[in-house]
């Protein structure tokens, strides 16, 4: 991890974008994030690589559905976590308003596998237009951090009539 930044606090971030991954034009709204080079290469798996070893499959809704359906979706993710070390699904939008005929139950077990038996992480996006931030966010934690220290533990409570509120 670098803690470089420029002299205005914009620290900047290298991301690779698969270059069949231009219909939704997120490549675009990349570069125009202060701090973010992007380059474009042909990924053998997933659509984004967020830093070193962590790449992203970017799936809207209907295509997150449509993949599980038909198979796709398992594959996909398989290798990607052959190829690196952290494989990511970000689904866009709402998968249970895509008018197919999957079950809600198959699409938590998919999600349930996904989360927690495939080695892969599964995170959200509400649209379209928010995953760029997304995937620029996730980009500076892996590339420099937080940029702060989680504190281990709450502070301990000021005074005797915080403690008593508390227990």
């Amino acid at each position: 991890m670098t803690e470089k930044s420029t002299p205005d606090g914009i620290k900047p971030v290298s991301i690779t974008a698969d270059s069949r991954e231009t219909r939704a034009g997120i490549a675009l709204k990349l570069q125009a994030i202060p701090g973010v080079t992007l380059q474009q290469a042909e990924m053998t798996s997933g659509d984004y690589l967020i830093g070193p070893g962590v790449v992203v499959e970017r799936k809207a809704a209907t295509d997150f559905v449509i993949s599980l359906m038909e198979g796709r979706l398992f594959d996909q993710m398989a290798r990607m976590t052959i190829e690196h070390e952290r494989a990511i699904i970000l689904v866009e939008g709402n998968i249970y308003e895509t008018r197919s005929a999957i079950s809600p139950e198959a699409l938590d077990g998919a999600m349930s596998y996904i989360s927690l038996l495939s080695g892969a992480s599964l995170i959200h996006s509400p649209s379209l237009a928010r995953t760029p931030f997304i995937l620029h966010r996730m980009a500076l934690h892996v590339q420099h951090g937080l940029g702060y220290e989680i504190p281990l533990r709450a502070a301990k409570p000021k005074g005797p009539a915080a403690a008593q509120y508390l227990l």
